[in-house]
């Protein structure tokens, strides 16, 4: 069974808090960290996907929770909204530590009822699917460290230089794939999609009245990882109002399908664009939508370049989920020049650390033409750029821009 970084962090916050809320898409193995990995002893499990179940907690809660005992485990939590003033009640009771392990497929600042309930009183944790790192058994390290961390990570893992990272973005990262219980990857994503994604879209968050125009406007959408939303564009050709592409929009992120980098502003900055970037959180999926099965229709496909985009994105912010962080990255672009663009912003304090993606196996001084773009930022120390990009060999070059191979992530 592959190890999850987030195991330990989990296993600390539940021995610090009276609950512990994990939140991520299906299947991704939430369930899997809490019942194989965590050392729990006494676990009280329950799942929400039981109607009856469910119906019961939420009818007769003071009941049904007189009749299990803590420490307890509940799975699909955001099934039962009603439920979560319930266990704020038991927690102020109570008055200890380790008392309930939450796990649901909506993001917990988008699941009705749990921030009013449970704000302050719940560790909260993003779970995705597994990390390239976590694939590999190497160990998490964020992209923005000392280069000699990076170098010692180069020499720790070199052997891996030669990974098929194309393979990689189609295949994408679902434990389910990864272990090798699933063969027919393409069948697999299919029936997520219809069994499960849009089942509990229907049930928990919105009627989806046309299936069909929904999965329509998922292929749309999937046209535009790495890329600025435009949702006009995709209202015409879903044939469907710009407010509901928002709503949809709005349903997807919320379980966990995609998720947004906003442009980086500055006062220093005028002239940029204030328009969100698209990306989904597994490329396997996306890949799916673009009916890319093959590297052949891989590097047919004319935006390739944003797959590999939108695959760095997704493991960079993995890094930073897989350490309990929420860290908000950013892209900046000049509204005048598409060319004048940095693909990731990550500010930390008075640091600002710039990230270039390219999938070039070679990089050349032209790909760090950008950089100037950043030296009318004030009060800020700008880091050397990194360049991301599809090669095997981590280097420094005389200014210090640091070329960081992908299969490092």
């Amino acid at each position: 069974m592959i190890k999850r970084f987030l195991t330990e962090k989990v296993d600390q916050l539940f021995k610090e808090y009276s609950a512990v809320i994990i939140t991520g898409p299906r299947q991704i193995g939430k369930s899997t960290l809490i019942k194989k990995l965590l050392k729990i002893e006494n676990l009280t499990k329950i799942t929400f996907d039981d109607t009856a179940l469910r119906t019961n907690a939420q009818n007769n809660s003071n009941i049904f929770f007189e009749a299990y005992s803590t420490p307890m485990f509940i799975d699909e939590v955001q099934k039962a909204p009603d439920i979560f003033n319930s266990i704020k009640i038991k927690i102020d009771e109570i008055e200890k530590p380790s008392l309930y392990l939450l796990t649901g497929s909506q993001k917990f600042k988008l699941m009705k009822g749990a921030n009013e309930s449970l704000g302050g009183r719940a560790a909260i944790l993003e779970m995705q699917s597994l990390s390239q790192a976590e694939i590999n058994g190497f160990d998490n390290l964020t992209i923005i460290n000392d280069y000699s961390k990076m170098h010692d990570r180069f020499l720790k893992y070199s052997k891996y230089k030669d990974i098929k990272i194309i393979e990689r973005i189609i295949n994408g990262s679902m434990p389910k794939i990864i272990n090798g219980d699933i063969t027919d990857i393409q069948k697999y994503y299919e029936t997520y999609i219809v069994t499960t994604l849009f089942k509990d879209i229907d049930d928990d968050i919105l009627k989806i009245y046309n299936a069909t125009k929904f999965e329509k406007f998922l292929k749309v959408i999937s046209n535009y990882a790495g890329n600025l939303i435009n949702k006009e564009s995709i209202a015409r050709e879903v044939e469907i109002k710009s407010a509901t592409v928002d709503v949809w929009l709005n349903v997807l992120e919320t379980v966990g399908v995609i998720f947004f980098l906003q442009p980086y502003h500055s006062n220093n900055l005028s002239k940029l664009i204030k328009t969100p970037k698209l990306y989904f959180n597994d490329t396997g999926m996306l890949c799916y939508l673009l009916n890319i099965t093959t590297s052949i229709d891989f590097l047919n496909y004319a935006k390739c370049g944003n797959l590999f985009e939108n695959f760095v994105v997704s493991e960079i912010n993995k890094q930073f989920i897989n350490e309990g962080r929420d860290e908000q990255l950013y892209f900046l672009r000049d509204k005048n020049d598409n060319d004048k663009e940095i693909d990731i912003i990550i500010e930390k304090g008075k640091n600002i650390y710039p990230i270039e993606i390219k999938m070039a196996e070679v990089i050349e001084q032209k790909h760090f033409k950008n950089y100037a773009i950043l030296k009318n930022i004030k009060n800020k120390t700008i880091k050397p750029m990194i360049v991301v990009a599809n090669t095997t060999l981590l280097n420094k070059t005389s200014d210090d821009t640091i070329v960081y191979p992908a299969w490092m992530l």
